[in-house]
């Protein structure tokens, strides 16, 4: 069926008018969504070889055929719980405040969406909109300080990424196709509480309490499916890293001056069809944290530049593995069930690097998910998708130099994640 511009055109200005919304946080790997849309989200983040909804397309760019000429709009409730608890520091004036600490905001609502037209047998043109986890903490009591009146301010800090991609999949052989996605990015970020830290920093005065800052770049996605047998797909996805505009506001936090780049991602994964209707996933994805300074360089003592110069602390985050089985069975034409379990690898390096982490505590490793989709009529669809990621802790110390105080970060999640969908 073909469209009529002004059909194209609405749906294009809803997509882009949806991520213009500030969206801050999902179902996380590092600050990285663990999956993207109900169908890859109810298969805990599998997804690399099935095409059933436009947002599939920022799993693999290669899913377009398979995709159809669809749109799409989905929302998700994210509920992520985290605490950090302190303990008392080697003098009464160590600088750190005692207690344990909930964050105070633990709900987060996110839209995303997209549209796939698919203009020819061989060629699909797509536009998605779609979000990162992001960080997200806000204690409600100033916990670097406070105590011995470095800091009046809560610590919290605010950081969102959200994407806009314009998608091409073109079939180039009866079983391979590969696809090309240039993306615009754009994030935002506010922090709070940090004053004890202006000493140690290259730019006090851009460190802390500057309001929301934006930052904007972009990158590609590519990525190739390749359906080996009648039983057998093979998928294959790539994100280079996205280059991003400094937080000039804030360049006296993030190492280069406020610069957050966001990470290279690599994925690869099967889906095999033991029998009609089912269909296993078997995925790995790598996030290469360890390339973006301010995620990855240490922040143990003693600090090896000034915060916010190009060798200042960062998080102490290494690269991410992880590893994912997942399952849809068709049941009937109608109805489509899924699930998923997925495993990550650590983000923070090691237990010294808690203090910062107090900030971004990504100590979550392993994502359980079901779902379903069921199609409404022969135009409408509607997918629902459960995921929980199971409370995780990392312990440690605060340097010596900042009291020592033992430091426990925990974070468990929950996420809902419902859209429909229109196929042409």
């Amino acid at each position: 069926m073909k469209l009529k511009l002004r059909q194209v055109a609405a749906i294009s200005a809803l997509l882009i008018g949806s991520a213009l919304l500030p969206n801050d946080g999902q179902a996380t790997n590092g600050f990285f969504s663990n999956g993207y849309g109900g169908p890859s989200k109810a298969s805990a983040g599998a997804g690399l070889t099935i095409g059933s909804n436009p947002l599939d397309l920022a799993q693999n760019p290669a899913l377009g055929l398979e995709v159809g000429t669809v749109a799409g709009l989905c929302f998700t409730s994210f509920m992520p719980q985290r605490s950090v608890s302190i303990g008392n520091g080697n003098s009464p004036f160590a600088p750190l405040t005692p207690g344990t600490f909930n964050s105070k905001n633990p709900y987060f609502p996110i839209l995303c969406g997209g549209y796939n037209n698919r203009i020819s047998d061989t060629t699909s043109i797509g536009l998605i909109t779609f979000a990162n986890g992001g960080m997200d903490v806000h204690y409600g009591e100033p916990l670097f300080g406070g105590r011995v009146g470095f800091s009046t301010a809560n610590t919290a800090i605010d950081m969102g990424q959200q994407f806009i991609a314009l998608n091409v999949s073109h079939r180039v052989s009866d079983t391979v196709t590969v696809g090309f996605a240039p993306v615009f990015a754009m994030q935002r970020l506010s922090a709070t509480g940090l004053e004890m830290f202006g000493p140690l920093s290259q730019a006090p005065q851009d460190l802390t309490g500057k309001g929301y800052n934006w930052s904007f770049g972009g990158g590609f996605k590519a990525g190739l499916l390749w359906q080996a047998q009648p039983w057998l797909d093979v998928g294959l996805a790539y994100q280079s890293e996205m280059y991003m505009s400094k937080f000039n506001s804030y360049r006296g936090l993030f190492a280069g001056g406020g610069s957050l780049n966001i990470p290279p991602t690599l994925s690869f994964g099967v889906g095999i069809k033991p029998m009609p209707g089912v269909t296993l996933l078997l995925e790995y994805e790598r996030i290469f944290f360890g390339a973006i300074p301010s995620v990855a360089n240490s922040g143990s003592w003693p600090f090896q530049g000034l915060i916010g110069a190009s060798n200042g602390p960062g998080f102490g985050w290494q690269d991410v593995n992880i590893f994912r089985i997942g399952a849809r069975w068709n049941v009937t034409p109608a109805l489509t069930l899924r699930t998923g379990v997925s495993y990550a690898t650590p983000s923070i390096s090691s237990s010294s690097q808690v203090m910062f982490n107090i900030l971004a505590p990504a100590v979550v490793s392993t994502h359980v998910a079901f779902g379903l989709s069921y199609k409404l009529s022969k135009h409408w669809g509607w997918t629902i998708a459960y995921m929980h990621a199971f409370e995780n802790s990392l312990s440690g110390y605060a340097p010596t130099a900042f009291g020592g105080n033992p430091i426990t970060l925990r974070m468990s999640q929950d996420e809902v994640a419902t859209g429909f969908s229109y196929r042409f």
